[in-house]
């Protein structure tokens, strides 16, 4: 990560770059609107922003289990029963990806879930569209596949994984 980037909790003012972030990263990221993604992040337990000078460069959104979110892939994770910390998603703009600042707001993430006791840090990850950066990322911070679940609305097939913390 560069000395200009700085990592920290979301602001009332972030709500519409973070959205237009989001939109330019699907199909990596699922695509929601805007008052979607407030009301995510008031679900969320924990969400960071890493911003450079003053731009919003990326964020990172999870929730802890027994979230009121009806997500399939947080659901998958929750029926397995153990705790965890569930990345919703996370964004890095065109221009600051392979900085470190995925690796950073995954770190903050792990340390929050190590705090909280929860065990394991989970996500999912597009195999269908393709995802390969994102997949070899995840792999390089120690996340392991657990299953490919198949969306039956759509055909889209995504990565269940998990890491310890």
């Amino acid at each position: 990560m560069t000395a200009d980037t700085q990592l920290r909790p979301p602001a009332a003012g972030d709500l519409a770059w973070m959205h237009a972030l989001n939109q330019d990263c699907v199909p990596e990221v699922g695509d929601v609107t805007e008052a979607e993604l407030a009301a995510l992040l008031e679900r969320a337990t924990f969400s960071l922003v890493a911003t450079a000078g003053d731009r919003g460069v990326g964020f990172i959104v999870c929730l802890q289990p027994g979230a009121d979110y009806q997500s399939p892939n947080f659901q998958f994770f929750e029926a397995q029963g153990r705790p965890h910390l569930y990345n919703d998603r996370i964004a890095i703009a065109d221009g600051h990806r392979g900085r470190g600042i995925g690796r950073a707001l995954y770190e903050a993430s792990f340390a929050h879930a190590r705090e909280r006791r929860l065990g394991r840090v989970t996500c999912e990850v597009n195999v269908k569209p393709p995802n390969p950066a994102s997949l070899a990322m995840h792999a390089r911070l120690g996340f392991e596949a657990i299953e490919d679940q198949t969306d039956p609305r759509n055909g889209k097939v995504v990565r269940m994984l998990e890491r310890p913390v």
